[in-house]
């Protein structure tokens, strides 16, 4: 709880920065964790360049400490 703690004080109380920090220190499956930001990050019923996914998707790898390069493929999976 105290890292918590610090965690929301560090994100200046930002809902959206707080539910990332939620979603890294959760004890769900590193995969599910990718859904959860990638369902919570990326709009959804519209299009996106896939050049705005990928960047996206690799802030989520990079947030989570996922050591891959957001690539093409990884959006169809």
């Amino acid at each position: 709880l105290v890292g918590s703690e610090m965690c929301i004080r560090d994100s200046k109380y930002n809902q959206t920065q707080i539910r990332r920090e939620l979603i890294k220190c959760s004890a769900d499956e590193l995969a599910y964790k990718i859904v959860k930001r990638i369902n919570a990050d990326l709009p959804h019923g519209k299009a996106i360049p896939s050049k705005i996914i990928k960047e996206r998707l690799q802030t989520i790898y990079d947030d989570l400490g996922v050591e891959r390069r957001a690539k093409a493929t990884d959006i169809t999976q």
